[in-house]
Order: structure tokens, then sequence, then C-alpha cells
């Protein structure tokens, strides 16, 4: 394990701040669920009895009550039913951020509550949870359509170019925001990379979509994720988007509607 290649994403982690918490949107309900080594994950769910459902899975320095997340959630109720999650160690959740070793027990612990409800299911991933669907995916084959955002051929892997000027306007725009940071745990645990598995979720289909101006993880890690990843899949890059839920802020309507053609074209 590179443990340079570590340290910028611990950095991130304590030196960038977060958007304040979004009241819960009407008709959304939190609810927590246990993962089999115990940790309690918390999600909040809008479910109307519509029999597809759409889970959102963010990133390592976001949360599902951030605006943010709450704005992208609300994107999608008209058409579906929807979860938006934490991932452990992040907002209401317990246990401690893992950085992919563990947080596969959280999606699919929302997963198998949805299930009983909804006979399809979609996910999006955005950089952490982009990584942690497509463990989990590989693993189970329980979902029927994925969406990745600014994913990572593994998560030690990072560019993290602190100098650009995405990454400094990145900062600025949280800069007077609260300081509600992920907890981290053992980021040491053994973990598989999504490059070593990308190919197993195959019959699946997967959308890869990538910002050219990601200073996280490059749009390299995307490409080489599409290479290797089985048919049916996609990849569209937004030119001039940096990381993750930044090419939802930049282009709502195009991020909207390109995932939403997405879901209703992979789960009829």
């Amino acid at each position: 394990m590179n443990t340079k290649s570590l340290l910028p994403s611990i950095l991130f982690l304590f030196f960038t701040p977060c958007k304040g918490a979004s009241k819960l949107p009407k008709g959304y309900k939190e609810i927590k669920v246990k993962t089999p080594d115990g940790i309690k994950i918390a999600f909040n769910e809008l479910n109307r009895g519509k029999n597809k459902v759409i889970i959102i899975c963010h990133g390592i320095n976001e949360y599902k009550d951030s605006p943010v997340f709450t704005s992208i959630t609300r994107e999608f109720e008209e058409e579906y039913d929807v979860i938006n999650m934490d991932l452990r160690g992040h907002g209401s959740s317990g246990g401690k951020c893992t950085l992919t070793a563990l947080e596969p027990y959280d999606l699919k612990a929302v997963v198998d509550y949805a299930r009983k409800t909804h006979e399809k299911m979609g996910v999006i991933g955005f950089s952490l949870g982009a990584g942690t669907a497509i463990l989990e995916t590989a693993d189970y084959k329980n979902i029927d359509s994925l969406i990745l955002i600014s994913s990572f051929t593994g998560i030690l892997k990072g560019n993290f170019r602190f100098w650009e000027k995405e990454a400094f306007n990145s900062v600025k725009r949280h800069f007077n925001d609260c300081y509600k940071r992920a907890k981290i745990g053992n980021v040491f645990l053994p973990k598989n990379d999504p490059i070593d598995v990308i190919d197993k979720i195959s019959p699946i289909p997967i959308l890869f979509l990538h910002g050219t101006e990601d200073w996280v993880f490059d749009v390299s890690h995307s490409q080489k994720l599409y290479e290797k990843a089985k048919e049916p899949k996609k990849l569209i890059i937004f030119e001039n988007a940096a990381h993750a839920e930044d090419l939802y802020t930049k282009f709502p309507k195009e991020f909207r509607n390109i995932c939403l053609e997405w879901f209703k074209e992979t789960m009829k």
C-alpha cells in the first residue's frame, strides 16, 4: 500500500469544510438499517409505492442531508421512489469511514431493505460512493442499473492536484459553511480496487460520468474502468466539470436528463 498516495486524501478530509445540513424534505422519512458488521446506516426514503427506486450514495466529503445531495435527490422523485443514504462515518450513520474496505456492507444493507418493496433498482454513486457501488455490485449483483460519477480505479491512486484552479474553487465554495466532517477509521484495512472487479458486474448496465477538470481522480480513471467493463456500458465526459457533485452543480439539467434517460433505458 502506498501511504504517500493516501496522505492527500486524509488532508483533504480534515481541511475541506462541507455544507450545512438541509431539512428533511416533505414526504421523506429517515430510516436506519444495520449492516452485517453491526453498523447503523441512515438514509432518507421517499416511498410512494412505485415499483422502481433510485439509491444515491455520496462521496467522501459529503452526506445525505447536505444541500447539494438533497437537491440531487429531488431531481428523481417525480419518476421514482428515492433513497439518499449516509455511508458509515458520515452524517447520521454510525461507524467510521474505511475508504471502501467495509462500505459495501452499507450499500448492501440499504439495497436489501429497498428490495422488499421495489421490483427495479438503480444506484448512483459519487466518488467514494461509486467505488463502493462497484465493489458491492460485483459481489452481489443485486441491482438493475448503475451510474458511476467520478469513480476511481483504486482509492489510493488519486491524483489530488491541489494547486489547480478547480481545487481552489472547490474549497472556496465551501469556505463559510459548517465543518461537519467524515469520521475516519482504519483506512489501512484490506480493500479491493474497483479496476480488479469492474468486469464482474455485467450484465448489469453501467454508465460512467466524469469531468475533464477533476482534480481528485482525473478522467483516465473512468476511461480505464470503462475499457475493462463488459457490455452493456457507456461513458460520458463532461467538459469543464470538476469532481463528483460538481457535474451536477455546474450542469444540473444535463446531468438530470442523462441520468433519467439511462434509467429509462435500463430499468424497463
